[in-house]
């Protein structure tokens, strides 16, 4: 019947899979009849039913493109395979976020549903939202608030001048024991991922911060209180200026019987405390966060760790004394760390002996025993 090689075809179901001959760059069955080009199942439906009327065209229902069963296709113009297309029901499987999953429409490359109307490609949503709500002003678009794009659920639907408004779901987050909001999505340093809105990138905590408490000030960043990267939780951050950002990120350890919160990330300095830079100034960590938490320190004041912890940051274990204040309490907890007593010092400064003998018998530096007389230690006694 066919010029050509045989045409051979394998019966699955209803449909009739071709196996002897391959789809072209578009998608079609070709073969060569008469010195022609035309399709299999053209020939196979002229064959059963007769020739196809002139300006109609074959279009297969079953949406199987190696199938050339003739049941499977209709003869109909361009025009009513449009509206075809227009009239296939949407099919949808709800998800836990009760999103309406759409399952009977295909997203398109950029991940968008569309559908035909009036022989052009529209996008789903817009049809759902003209059926359930009416028209679309002008210089509005439709877009699903719940972030998902294959979601045609009409209560998910919203109208937006910024198509960018919502480009994705809430950022998930899972609880800890510590009451930390730890992100689920990271980035390529191991950090939470960053979410877009309104053209806008913004770091998950401060998006919760936001929206669970108040908008953040200008001048102004969201960090994290609680000293753990990954956590998101608002109620752990802390508001910080954002020409006071440290250069070095805090990392703690919370000691659950004290309830410290040690610095672990930075080394301590001779004087027993953690530093790190702000505004390009060397600053001890507990006193940043006493200015933090409770305003400026006096020039007479120092601040006081109650719970003898030099590496402790808690502004609960913080408070304001004099220097005579602290240095009593040393004294008295035993936890002083020096070697001269205030015994001593009335001793050196009557002795009348020189810097150096004072020096070998109280084991310090002479500029310690020279500054002691001068008073510029121990300037209490």
């Amino acid at each position: 019947m066919f010029n050509g090689r045989e045409i051979k075809y394998d019966i699955v179901g209803e449909c009739w899979i071709c196996n002897s001959h391959k789809l072209d760059e578009s998608g079609k069955l070709k073969i060569s009849r008469n010195g022609e080009y035309t399709t299999i199942p053209r020939l196979f439906y002229q064959q059963k039913y007769g020739t196809i009327p002139k300006g109609y065209g074959l279009y297969n229902q079953c949406g199987n493109k190696r199938c050339i069963n003739p049941d499977h296709y209709r003869v109909l113009t361009k025009s009513e395979w449009a509206k075809s297309k227009e009239t296939k029901p949407i099919e949808y499987d709800i998800d836990d976020n009760g999103c309406h999953v759409c399952t009977s429409h295909k997203p398109g490359k950029n991940g968008k549903l569309s559908t035909m109307r009036d022989r052009k490609c529209v996008r789903l949503i817009r049809c759902i939202w003209e059926k359930e709500y009416g028209d679309i002003p002008k210089g509005y678009c439709v877009i699903q608030k719940c972030g998902n794009p294959l979601c045609v659920n009409p209560d998910h639907l919203i109208l937006s001048k910024n198509p960018n408004s919502v480009r994705r779901k809430e950022p998930s987050y899972t609880v800890d024991e510590n009451n930390c909001w730890i992100a689920d999505e990271l980035d390529n340093r191991g950090l939470p991922d960053r979410i877009v809105r309104n053209k806008r990138h913004f770091h998950p905590r401060r998006y919760y911060f936001e929206k669970l408490c108040f908008p953040v000030p200008e001048g102004y960043c969201v960090n994290s209180g609680c000293g753990n990267p990954l956590c998101i939780n608002p109620y752990h951050a802390e508001l910080l200026e954002k020409s006071k950002r440290v250069h070095k990120r805090i990392r703690v350890e919370i000691d659950n019987q004290t309830g410290c919160r040690n610095v672990v990330s930075h080394f301590s300095m001779p004087d027993g405390y953690p530093y790190f830079q702000v505004n390009k100034k060397k600053m001890a960590i507990h006193r940043y966060v006493y200015e933090t938490n409770y305003g400026k320190i006096p020039d007479d004041k120092v601040v006081m760790h109650t719970c003898d912890n030099k590496k402790c940051f808690n502004p609960a274990h913080l408070k304001l004394g004099t220097q005579r204040e602290n240095a009593r309490d040393a004294l008295r907890k035993g936890i002083a760390g020096c070697k001269i007593t205030p015994d001593d010092v009335c001793h050196i400064r009557s002795s009348g002996l020189s810097y150096m003998e004072l020096a070998e018998t109280y084991k310090v530096t002479e500029k310690t025993i020279k500054d002691i007389i001068n008073r510029n230690r121990w300037k209490w006694i």
